[in-house]
């Protein structure tokens, strides 16, 4: 479940009395291992993709995965592009990462592929 606040709520000052009095059971479910035939079946499609190109965003940066990315981008040659979220998750200066997908040069890229 994803409780989403608007950010005027998310900056409101709170009465300590009413939150302490209140109890917040979070429950963390494990992350299930990939299905390998899905994982060799994704990999099977970008290998013989004409143009693929990777879009990421910011769960790259909250997954630790920058390393995972860049590594699966220089293997396959394949560009990166980034949501505004995620432009900062992997280097600007990378040959790879051709800029977020909101500035000129990630739209051109991407209305080519």
């Amino acid at each position: 479940m994803l409780i989403d606040l608007p950010r005027d709520v998310q900056l409101m000052d709170v009465d300590p009395s009413i939150v302490s009095k209140r109890t917040i059971r979070i429950a963390r479910k494990p992350v299930p291992e990939p299905d390998p035939s899905m994982v060799a079946y994704a990999l099977k499609l970008l290998l013989n993709a004409e143009r693929p190109v990777m879009l990421i965003g910011g769960g790259v940066c909250w997954s630790g995965a920058t390393n995972e990315v860049l590594t699966l981008a220089e293997l396959i040659g394949m560009p990166i592009v980034t949501t505004l979220p995620g432009k900062n998750c992997v280097p600007s200066n990378h040959p790879l990462v051709m800029g977020h997908r909101e500035c000129t040069v990630g739209l051109r890229l991407m209305r080519r592929l």
